[in-house]
């Protein structure tokens, strides 16, 4: 009376079945599931994204910036708004990459073709995720050639 559930036709419909629904329950609800555990696997480190002020010193003065990061996995991008002492703002590119709690990146300011106004930085992050402290370089135009200067950068608190 049961023979047909030992038959293969038998089973192997039931075994297209489950594959199918696990496809479609995958297309509908899994990508995102999917996508975030990749991402999880991928981002070992502490996550960058956010707002942070960074602090260094130019010339002589104390200066700081506003630096906005994204992040997915071990790539890092955003910008950086430099406010000078004549109250312009420039806002520079930065791209990157972290790797072992250190993220190293460049920064360019992409819209001037005649100024040479690039750089690039290595900051360490510490046990809490919200200070990084390192050194950057940029072209320094004073002086015709590199200069060197030490970066710490602060997480600025979400508000909730």
């Amino acid at each position: 009376m049961l023979e047909f559930l030992v038959r293969p036709e038998f089973l192997t419909g039931v075994a297209s079945g489950l594959a199918v629904a696990v496809l479609l329950w995958l297309g509908r609800y899994g990508v995102g599931w999917v996508l975030s555990g990749a991402q999880a696997a991928l981002r070992r480190e502490r996550s960058l994204s956010g707002v942070w002020v960074a602090h260094y010193g130019k010339g002589g003065r104390a200066l700081t910036e506003k630096v906005t990061l994204r992040q997915f996995g071990r790539w890092v991008w955003g910008s950086i708004e430099n406010h000078n002492v004549d109250d312009s703002t420039r806002v520079f590119t930065v791209r990157g990459t972290v790797r072992h709690n250190v993220l190293v990146a460049t920064y360019e300011l992409p819209s001037s073709r005649e100024e040479i106004d690039r750089g690039a930085f290595t900051l360490v992050v510490n046990l809490k995720g919200n200070k990084m402290v390192g050194e950057f370089s940029w072209i320094d135009g004073d002086v015709d050639g590199v200069a060197c200067g030490r970066y710490e950068w602060r997480r600025v608190p979400r508000r909730r």
